[in-house]
């Protein structure tokens, strides 16, 4: 065989293979068959670089999550503390004095929202010490400290005007209950306190825009997984702060104080 084509077993000599070797590794490398490119999530715009992003672990985001919705669960006690008031009679007495009505509620705002930002603390504390005792790593929340509690001030207040607006829809202290066991827990849901918006079907995301919760979620996911900036989280603030707004006026609106 080899006398009838010499020529032929030139190809299969160590020589032309590592030369046809090499001239196949300078074209994958000069036209590559598959391109991985690496970007900055969404709405950071490059300006955090890849290293300074924390990919977060599934008890991480529970964490968050959890503290998201047990925020603005605090909103049924204080929709049950302005009926009990009611109840005893304080709004009628302090009625009779030369008083607002907005000012008389934000006076029922202010405690309640006070006792939200202390369990806004708790949670994150629980966050940071408390959950690496069971082997999840502990929040971060050294990357933007006063974007968190910021956030965190945001948030309680959004918590305790919902109760506002929850005392003012509902007619009876019963359905200050039934309320807020529908509205809080379905809107909690929705919002991504107990799965992540980023895993809900095509188009549900979308609707869950329509609840604070979501708001709450995607500021604080932000601002400690993503190493956002506070200007990178100011319409989302913004957005939440609107929905406190909205709340109050609806709720002081809505309210029967006699």
């Amino acid at each position: 065989m080899k006398a009838a084509n010499p020529q032929a077993f030139d190809y299969l000599t160590e020589e032309r293979i590592v030369e046809q070797v090499d001239g196949q590794m300078v074209a994958a490398e000069e036209r590559p068959l598959v391109v991985i490119n690496e970007t900055t999530p969404a709405g950071l715009k490059g300006e955090v670089a890849a290293e300074e992003i924390e990919m977060p672990v599934l008890g991480q985001v529970a964490v968050v999550g959890m503290s998201v919705l047990f925020v603005f669960l605090a909103a049924q006690h204080t929709a049950e503390s302005i009926y009990y008031e009611k109840r005893i009679g304080s709004f009628r007495r302090l009625m009779a004095a030369p008083i607002s009505r907005a000012a008389l509620m934000s006076g029922k705002l202010l405690p309640n929202f006070i006792l939200t930002l202390i369990q806004v603390i708790v949670l994150m504390l629980v966050g940071v010490f408390i959950i690496p005792l069971i082997g999840v790593p502990s929040l971060n929340l050294s990357q933007n400290p006063f974007g968190v509690v910021l956030a965190s001030l945001i948030i309680a207040l959004c918590s305790t005007s919902l109760g506002i607006f929850i005392a003012g829809i509902a007619r009876t202290e019963s359905q200050v209950g039934g309320f807020s066991n529908a509205l809080l827990w379905m809107a909690g849901i929705l919002g991504g306190s107990m799965v992540p918006v980023f895993l809900f079907p095509e188009g549900l995301d979308k609707i869950a825009r329509v609840v604070p919760h979501y708001w709450a979620n995607q500021t604080l996911f932000d601002l400690i997984f993503r190493g956002a900036t506070l200007s990178d989280v100011g319409p989302s603030l913004l957005v939440l702060l609107g929905f406190s707004a909205l709340f109050f006026l609806v709720g002081i609106w809505r309210f029967e104080f006699d």
